[in-house]
């Protein structure tokens, strides 16, 4: 995981970080910051 920062998507309850091209789920409040939990971003 980088130290990168990460931007906030509120209608998806995701955090995204766009140099690694990863979104983190915000399930009940709590970001899952685990990479198997991780979903790709589009190209």
């Amino acid at each position: 995981m980088s130290k990168e920062k990460l931007i906030y998507d509120k209608d998806n309850q995701e955090l995204i970080a766009k140099r690694s091209g990863l979104a983190y789920p915000i399930k009940e409040g709590i970001p899952i910051m685990l990479p198997d939990e991780a979903r790709k971003l589009k190209d």
